[in-house]
């Protein structure tokens, strides 16, 4: 009877160890997914960015400041020392990376060109670096999603450990997959720093709202929101407290937003909010309460931080780029006349 009671104790004891293992190794599996989801998110920001400074160009204008994010984002994907968990494991996406560095040296030289010398010839060429860099950097994200998903069913063998302990660390397996899932959802939906919606996300919903707008009249609101001062944020007081000063404007501006508002960060300190169903009148009077509650916001460093913005609605015949230049403008006239304030049409 002994002997059956130590052998009992000893399964339970194996059988808890067991749990112990799967438990270690599918958290192992969560917090290197989460890294997975990180990089595919700056993927696909390098990706949007590189093709919003061509657009920029082709337009005759430019952005010093994304050409450093583009630069930046570049150099976390490069470091040898730090890395993040596909960069370091995968030479495949390593080749990929070099790719969009190569077409992203390519693409700058070229948009210095075409501001130099404007004409149909470097206008191709711009084009076409558009294209290039476009195409590598969209081989880069399926290619970091495809390393995600390879590392996830390679490491399935866990399952059979799981078939020792099926009624319990089936529930556990469930659950870790959701959260899982869920880190990846929204790692790849969000900016990293404040939680807003990012740039991909942005894309996707203004098509549906022109879609929806083009096809059964369904209005729609145009924020640009730009933080008044940032630079100097971060001069006074580092970048720690300019990033607390992000993350706090972000949420002053969900306090005001409802439920099927979107705010999405598309720079820097810059952000856009998209009204679904709301005329400009609505419009007005949302943005108003977001400059308010901004201001009335206590930050860490003790300043008054403001926000500036620009305000319009859909109209008829508009696309991405009438309503953020238009928006722009409105933001940019804002600024002029005293910042901390918004202006709309």
């Amino acid at each position: 009877m002994k002997r059956v009671s130590s052998r009992l104790l000893l399964l339970v004891l194996l059988h808890l160890l067991l749990v112990l293992v799967d438990g270690a190794y599918f958290y192992h599996q969560m917090t290197s997914t989460r890294d997975d989801a990180q990089i595919i998110n700056y993927a696909g920001v390098l990706r949007g960015s590189m093709q919003r400074l061509a657009k920029l160009a082709a337009l005759g204008q430019s952005d010093e400041r994304l050409v450093r994010n583009v630069d930046e984002l570049m150099g976390e994907f490069e470091r040898a020392d730090e890395g993040y968990a596909i960069g370091m494991e995968s030479d495949r996406f390593k080749a990929r990376i070099d790719a969009v560095r190569t077409a992203w040296d390519d693409l700058r030289l070229t948009v210095q060109r075409y501001g130099s010398h404007p004409g149909p010839e470097t206008r191709r060429d711009l084009l076409l670096a558009s294209e290039v860099a476009w195409d590598k950097a969209d081989q880069a994200v399926f290619t970091a999603q495809a390393i995600a998903e390879q590392k996830w069913s390679r490491n399935m063998f866990g399952m059979g450990l799981l078939v020792l302990n099926l009624p319990l660390l089936a529930a556990i397996f469930w659950i870790v997959r959701s959260i899982v899932r869920g880190r990846l959802e929204y790692g790849a939906a969000h900016d990293e720093l404040t939680g807003a919606y990012n740039r991909f996300i942005f894309n996707d919903m203004i098509k549906a709202l022109l879609n929806e707008a083009n096809r059964y009249g369904r209005p729609f609101s145009y924020l640009v929101l730009d933080l008044d001062h940032f630079k100097r944020i971060n001069d006074n007081y580092g970048h720690g407290e300019g990033d607390s000063v992000l993350r706090k404007v972000v949420q002053a501006v969900n306090d005001v937003l409802r439920g099927s508002d979107m705010l999405f960060r598309i720079g820097g300190e810059e952000f856009i909010v998209l009204l679904p169903e709301a005329e400009l009148a609505q419009a007005a009077v949302v943005a108003e309460k977001i400059r308010a509650l901004v201001e009335r916001t206590k930050m860490d460093c003790g300043e008054i931080v403001t926000v500036s913005l620009g305000v319009t609605e859909f109209r008829s015949g508009d696309g991405p780029e009438s309503l953020f230049n238009r928006a722009d403008k409105l933001l940019f006239l804002a600024k002029k006349e005293g910042r901390n304030r918004f202006r709309q049409g």
